[in-house]
């Protein structure tokens, strides 16, 4: 069962969205997750290892662990009873929160104390007092803010291309933020590297990539000619290339596993 999480105003400027997952089975589940270009923390709230698989390093009992910008595929394993929560951030989000260069955690995932240090043992700590999931929740929450009122958010072109990229679910051009000027489109491509590790156009890719799997969730008939005209696709082998790319499979094969092994 997934429970979204309200973020404040404050928060919602690095976090695209939170919730808290509890994985109540006696069995264990193998998930894809599909790049989408965002950092993600995961804080165990079990008192046992190992509820979230196929990472290394391993969960801990009350750890946290920080999947950085991903941009290939990454499968993973739910384990029986796995309770977290997870906060996935904007693409400059958790390194503009936690003063980390944008190419230190592309394609990583690393234990939350080797980026935040001592500031991870304080979320740790409250984490162990045996509180309630609500209780935990807040913690959490105000442990961030905390974070987030000592920095700054990053250079204006970064913000506004991220805000578009997301309302256009990826179909845009990022010389419409240039205004014909190349030393612009120069800049913003610098600056969106700086702070996510990566270049806005393959974000772009990603954003429009998730789009088109959840097109497909709310539409299952629909059909490839659909995708390629609504999402601004040349033709069909483009909309081959990008499920080959995001997800390693063609898109027939790719329904055919079946879209709920995909998050």
């Amino acid at each position: 069962m997934i429970t979204q999480i309200p973020v404040s105003p404050l928060l919602s400027r690095f976090i695209h969205d939170a919730a808290v997952f509890n994985f109540p089975t006696a069995v264990s589940l193998e998930r894809t997750i599909i790049p989408d270009g965002r950092a993600t923390l995961v804080i165990n709230l079990n008192d046992s290892e190992g509820t979230l698989g196929g990472f290394a390093p391993s969960m801990k009992k009350y750890d946290s662990l920080v999947m950085g910008n991903q941009t290939r595929p990454v499968v993973y394993t739910l384990n029986p009873s796995a309770r977290f929560i997870y906060i996935r951030f904007y693409p400059y989000g958790f390194n503009t929160l936690f003063g980390i260069h944008g190419h230190e955690l592309l394609n990583r995932t690393v234990e939350l104390k080797e980026l935040a240090g001592y500031r991870s043992t304080i979320l740790s700590n409250a984490l162990h007092r045996g509180q309630s999931e609500a209780e935990q929740i807040r913690q959490v929450l105000s442990w961030l803010e905390q974070q987030a009122m000592q920095v700054s958010l990053p250079h204006e072109l970064v913000l506004n291309v991220c805000q578009s990229i997301h309302i256009k679910e990826g179909c845009i051009q990022l010389a419409d933020f240039c205004e014909g000027s190349y030393n612009t489109y120069k800049q913003l491509q610098r600056h969106f590297e700086v702070a996510t590790g990566m270049n806005a156009k393959l974000y772009a890719r990603m954003i429009r990539f998730e789009a088109i799997i959840e097109w497909m969730r709310n539409h299952p008939n629909s059909d490839w000619f659909d995708l390629v005209a609504r999402f601004e696709l040349f033709d069909q082998s483009h909309l081959i290339k990008e499920f080959k790319f995001f997800s390693e499979y063609t898109p027939t094969g790719f329904r055919a596993k079946g879209l709920e092994q995909f998050v």
